[in-house]
């Protein structure tokens, strides 16, 4: 949450950002200064290298769809049922392509398609002036980029250096205080809300930092200490989630001995203080740790041995996580501390999110089925305004595609353009005719410009915000000679309006998910994700763990669970899996062949559990994986004492704990 200076600075530099592209747009006589106007309020974010990404792609996708718009205008004007399907399919397309890619890049094929609308339409009765047109464009919104880049850059801008750095530290100590309830007497999984609350940090995380190449302060470039921090961010869930089964399973088996209960009781203290900020010795308790479990290692093997090393190579997992995720974060932005972490980085910075390729299909056909559906209705009603409802029909299916319900946000769109209507009204027919000069028009259009920049200032109003003040700016239509017209401004509005709706509608036949279900569709992803990783080991497992997470946690957004007490689905028992099978297929080369060939059958068998789940089949094939993971924990416990050979007891050993009396069917009910 922004502090109160912060707040008013973004206002201040917002108002100056709009007032300046209104005056450049009037001083270079364009068309439409209302463009250049409702662009910064667009573009504007608190980071100012978030103001400058997102202003470069908006560019970018403008450039795009201004010239596709010049592309198919002139060809295809006396045909204008085809027009309109090629105007459809062209955004359909680009927000096919936006929705591959989930970080800010993907605004340039939104613009790019939404453009072609709004620029290609705008010309059907003035064929020969579609290059001015988008020309027009083009300028009007490089002066809404610029100005709000300007801006927001000289007047205190926030960078992304301390911003993502607060923001690691923030997600560390989250994390350690919910890792702390899995090393009670009582222990406790991290919840459904507590895991889709740390994966929607991870995901800004990793937007963030995408943005840094726009960042014109001195930012440390470091693509290896991000990769590095959301690698160990995004696997203290599922271990502390291995931490809680396992001992929960050595109560059942008896008494839990006190060096272990004195070692776990410390551990949750330590992770509790670093939850409060405060400064823990990790190197002490992880020492014990592992001198505890050497010991363990000596003795003959049984299930409450088996479960405590369980317990103690994940509580080291875990806690080294916190410990070297903190000094990675703090080499964000501290050259000095990014001087020895070279041990610390993975060999690749390529850490790609999840994405939902059934999910765009059906978005994208939401968009272009809305476009073409206003367009229809603009040609069989001949309504001179018609081309505004399908702009706007195809900007509402573009920026709300990623929801599970958008068509309720639409919605609430509709009633923020309802809203800024009778102010615009006042100003257009109360206000407007009387103002002589930019120095008086600046006065009389400051206090809402404040007030829409302030609203915008809140994450929850920032959305609502927006809209009001688009559909301000579009109803008041400042151009260089004021001409009011009560019919022409119901007319356009009418229309602002009526495209909301059209894709409303539209939405509501194909894209009305149900967000239980929906999260029920990316579980089976996941599953399947995990048969694929058992079939082939993934080259980068580090990417391989942070989009499970990414994937596991827009499920658990998903999930309507009514409070803590609330039945809570393990979905952290698939990305335990996979880590256990990539340990796994880490070690095959370093036995025998018998070895190996124990392993890979197991691993295998995984495999086509996996897929049957995917399939809809019995769960019975989990069951079926008992007797083979027993066989090839005996063949581990016969090997001499070597790290190698616990660390395959350690694999083995969780997925006997997560597959062995698993049913997939309880994962999701």
């Amino acid at each position: 949450m922004p502090r109160w200076s912060e707040k008013l600075t973004y206002c201040i530099a917002n108002v100056a950002a709009v007032l300046a592209a209104l005056y450049i747009a009037f001083w270079l006589d364009l068309d439409r200064p209302y463009w250049a106007m409702f662009t910064v309020f667009i573009v504007s974010k608190p980071i100012s290298g978030a103001v400058r990404a997102k202003g470069v792609y908006r560019f970018i996708g403008t450039l795009v769809g201004a010239s596709m718009s010049v592309f198919l205008v002139p060809p295809l004007v006396q045909s204008p049922v085809l027009l309109s399907l090629a105007v459809s399919a062209w955004v359909g397309l680009c927000l096919f392509f936006a929705l591959q890619d989930r970080t800010p890049r993907s605004y340039a094929f939104l613009l790019a398609g939404y453009s072609v609308a709004i620029v290609g339409l705008s010309a059907v009765n003035t064929p020969t002036a579609i290059f001015d047109v988008a020309l027009s464009r083009l300028e009007e919104i490089s002066i809404g980029i610029a100005c709000a880049a300007i801006a927001h850059s000289v007047f205190f801008p926030s960078n992304f250096g301390d911003i993502l750095r607060c923001k690691a530290e923030a997600a560390l100590a989250n994390a350690a205080l919910v890792a702390s309830n899995a090393f009670g007497l009582e222990p406790k999984a991290p919840s459904v809300r507590q895991v889709a609350s740390l994966a929607s940090v991870v995901t800004e995380m990793h937007t963030l930092y995408s943005q840094t190449s726009f960042e014109t302060s001195n930012v440390r470039r470091a693509p290896m200490v991000m990769a590095g921090l959301l690698d160990r961010i995004s696997v203290i869930l599922p271990k502390a989630s291995s931490i809680a089964g396992a001992l929960a399973a050595r109560q059942r088996v008896g008494e839990i001995p006190d060096p272990l209960r004195v070692e776990l009781s410390d551990a949750a203290t330590m992770l509790k203080a670093v939850g409060e900020g405060k400064v823990a010795n990790f190197d002490a308790t992880l020492a014990n740790f592992e001198a505890l479990s050497e010991m363990l290692d000596e003795e003959d093997t049984t299930e409450s041995i088996e479960l405590e090393q369980l317990v103690f190579r994940h509580a080291e997992d875990l806690l080294r996580s916190i410990q070297e995720g903190a000094v990675l974060a703090s080499a964000l932005t501290d050259a000095d501390a990014a001087g020895e972490i070279s041990a610390l980085l993975p060999d690749s910075d390529k850490r790609p999110l999840y994405r939902d390729q059934a999910l765009a299909l059906l978005s994208a056909a939401s968009a272009a089925g809305a476009t073409l559906v206003a367009c229809f209705l603009w040609i069989w009603t001949s309504w001179p305004e018609g081309f505004v409802a399908a702009q706007f029909a195809a900007i509402c299916c573009s920026l709300f595609a990623t929801l599970d319900r958008p068509s309720e946000v639409i919605g609430e769109a509709v009633l923020g353009i309802i809203i800024s209507l009778p102010i615009a009204a006042i100003y257009e027919f109360a206000i407007l005719p009387g103002v002589d000069g930019f120095a008086s028009l600046a006065l009389v259009l400051s206090p809402m410009l404040i007030l829409f920049s302030f609203l915008q200032t809140f994450e929850r109003l920032e959305g609502a915000a927006m809209v009001i003040a688009i559909a301000f700016s579009g109803a008041l239509a400042l151009q260089e000679s004021f001409a009011s017209d009560f019919a022409s401004f119901i007319n356009a509005n009418l229309a602002e309006i009526c495209g909301p709706l059209i894709a409303v509608a539209m939405l509501l036949v194909f894209r009305t998910i149900d967000p239980v279900w929906n999260a029920k569709r990316m579980i089976r992803s996941v599953w399947r994700s995990v048969h694929d990783l058992a079939r082939a080991a993934p080259k980068n497992p580090g990417a391989w763990a942070l989009q499970m997470f990414d994937r596991i946690g827009m499920a658990a957004q998903r999930l309507d669970l009514d409070g803590e007490n609330a039945v809570q689905p393990d979905l952290l028992k698939d990305i335990r899996v996979g880590l256990n099978i990539i340990a796994l297929q880490g070690l095959k080369d370093q036995f025998t062949s018998t070895m190996k060939a124990a392993m890979q059958d197991v691993v295998s068998r995984v495999s086509e559990a996996y897929q049957a789940a995917v399939s809809h089949a019995s769960p019975s094939r989990f069951a079926a994986l008992s007797d083979r993971l027993d066989v090839l924990a005996d063949l581990f416990s016969q090997i001499p004492r070597c790290e190698e050979r616990l660390d395959g007891l350690i694999a083995v050993n969780g997925l006997r704990l997560d597959l062995a009396e698993t049913r997939r069917t309880e994962l999701v009910t």
